[in-house]
C-alpha cells in the first residue's frame, strides 16, 4: 500500500513538471501580439533593462531553457505567447529581437529550433515580396544530359577493371 502510494506521488510531481510552471498571462496572444507599449515593457524586462512583473519574471526566468531546448516544456499555451510576443516584437522592434537573440543564445545555434517550434514566422520568408494576384514563379531551365562514356575495348591478355576483384578496406598487413 505504501509503495503505491510513493508512485502515486512520483506520478503527480513528475506530470505537474511537464510544462514550465508560470502564472497564467492576463493577456491573449492576439491582443500581446498588437500591444506595442506591452511589447516594450516586457522587451525592457527581458533584456533587464527594466521592470517585471510576476508574469514576466517568471517568463524570463526559463526564457533561456526554453531557447536552448526548442520549448519542449512549453505548455500550448506558453507557445502561443511566445509566439505573439516575438512576431511582434519581430514586427514592431527589429533591433530589438536581435537583442533577444543575442542575450538568449548568443551563439544563435538554437534560435532557429525555437522559433519553429513556436511558430515564429521566419525572418527570410516574411522579407520576401509577394507575387501579384496570377502570377507564377519562372521555371528553371532544364539541364541538358551529359553523353555517356563509350566503353574502352578489352584488349586480349589484359585483364578488365571490371573483372578485377574489390581489396578488402583493411588488408591484413595494416591490422595490429
Amino acid at each position: 500500500m505504501l509503495y503505491q502510494l510513493m508512485l502515486v506521488c512520483v506520478c503527480v510531481v513528475a506530470c505537474s513538471a511537464e510544462f514550465y510552471q508560470v502564472p497564467k498571462d492576463d493577456y491573449s496572444p492576439e491582443r500581446l501580439r498588437h500591444d506595442r507599449e506591452e511589447l516594450k515593457r516586457r522587451i525592457e524586462c527581458f533584456m533587464d533593462r527594466g521592470p517585471c512583473t510576476h508574469i514576466t519574471a517568471a517568463y524570463r526566468k526559463c526564457a533561456e531553457d526554453m531557447v536552448l531546448t526548442a520549448c519542449i516544456k512549453c505548455s500550448p499555451e506558453l507557445k502561443s505567447l511566445a509566439q505573439a510576443f516575438l512576431n511582434g516584437v519581430k514586427e514592431n522592434y527589429p533591433a530589438a529581437y536581435k537583442e533577444l537573440i543575442l542575450k538568449y543564445d548568443p551563439t544563435t545555434l538554437n534560435f532557429n529550433a525555437f522559433e519553429s517550434a513556436v511558430g515564429v514566422i521566419k525572418t527570410i520568408l516574411s522579407a520576401l515580396p509577394s507575387l501579384p494576384s496570377g502570377a507564377s514563379v519562372p521555371s528553371i531551365p532544364s539541364v541538358p544530359s551529359i553523353p555517356s562514356v563509350p566503353s574502352i575495348p578489352s584488349v586480349p591478355g589484359i585483364p578488365s577493371l571490371a573483372s578485377k576483384p574489390s581489396l578488402p578496406l583493411f588488408p591484413s598487413w595494416q591490422k595490429s
